[in-house]
């Protein structure tokens, strides 16, 4: 199960890193990426574990990482709240074809 939950991590970050980079173009997008999903992933995972809800868990991330890129990252909500969606989405989409 652990092991399990490690390649998940591994994959979120690699996948958000893309699309973190995609739009904020900065060499730290990994360190970025693996700091937000260290948090979120076992915050989707307990979300998902309590309420077997996919969407709700998605959207509880969505705004968890919205906030987290706006601060740690310090771009406009604008550009947090975009990279946050489409990091969700594709991820989102990717879990659910594993």
């Amino acid at each position: 199960m652990i092991l399990f939950f490690l390649f998940c991590l591994l994959l979120t970050i690699i996948v958000e890193s893309g699309i973190y980079f995609y739009f904020i173009r900065e060499s730290k997008v990994v360190v970025y990426s693996s700091l937000i999903n260290t948090f979120t992933l076992p915050l989707a995972t307990y979300f998902y574990l309590i309420y077997r809800q996919f969407v709700f868990t998605e959207i509880i991330v969505f705004l968890a990482e919205t906030i987290l890129i706006k601060y740690l990252i310090e771009v406009s909500y604008r550009k947090a709240v975009s990279v946050s969606f489409y990091a969700n989405l594709l991820t989102a989409l990717v879990g659910l074809l594993i």
